[in-house]
């Protein structure tokens, strides 16, 4: 999978999912702040 974007460190156990092609980018914010107590990939 390209393109992929991770916040916080590994392990990697949560994916926050968007919803479609046009949203990419669009939970960052939300991965963000997870990813300061979890590792997080938003595909």
């Amino acid at each position: 999978m390209n393109n992929l974007r991770m916040y916080g460190d590994p392990p990697f156990k949560v994916i926050v999912a968007h919803g479609g092609p046009g949203a990419a980018g669009g939970v960052a914010p939300l991965a963000r702040e997870l990813g300061k107590k979890r590792g997080v990939v938003e595909p």
